[in-house]
């Protein structure tokens, strides 16, 4: 599907109604695997640049929910102060290969917003060399949906989102 991902630098395709991501992270698949589920890593680095994680209630099992709130903190942007609230539900959470998961935006409360397409997300980790590749599916119930999504700048925040992971990684 994707020529070989380059260490630090994320690849995307469109496919139908899927959003195609890949990216290598200098770590071992359990650090990574363990950077997309623990709260407290996630605080690092979810969010894409000038957002910060500001809440985050996760149980990654299945059937678990994460439930999460980032805060636009940077008052030099046009949302600064801004919050966006957001729902994903387990489908399946294998460590540390794979997760798969339903997301939603919601409110404070964790209510689904019912206005916003929900997506189904597959995410895959395989060793590649010292490394870890990350390759991940976003799918919308229609391409309608996910043009819609992309038009909200969706690739742009996860690229910035995952060159996040990328830096916190590389610190350790």
């Amino acid at each position: 599907m994707f020529s070989r991902a380059k260490l630090g630098k994320i690849s995307s395709k469109v496919r139908e109604q899927s959003l195609f991501l890949e990216q290598v992270f200098p770590a071992s698949r359990d650090q990574v695997f363990q950077a997309f589920t623990d709260g407290e890593l996630l605080k690092k680095w979810w969010g894409p640049n000038g957002w910060e994680l500001t809440y985050c209630a996760i149980d990654a099992a299945p059937e678990g929910e994460w439930h999460y709130c980032l805060t636009c903190t940077d008052n030099s942007k046009e949302y600064a102060g801004q919050q966006s609230w957001g729902k994903s539900i387990y489908v399946e959470v294998d460590a540390p290969n794979r997760i798969v998961y339903r997301d939603f935006y919601a409110n404070e409360q964790g209510e689904i917003d019912p206005n916003v397409p929900e997506a189904l997300v597959s995410i895959q980790f395989s060793d590649q060399a010292k490394f870890t590749r990350v390759v991940s599916e976003t799918r919308y119930s229609s391409k309608e949906e996910l043009d819609n999504v992309m038009k909200m700048g969706l690739v742009a925040g996860i690229t910035e989102t995952w060159m996040r992971l990328d830096k916190l990684l590389r610190e350790k």
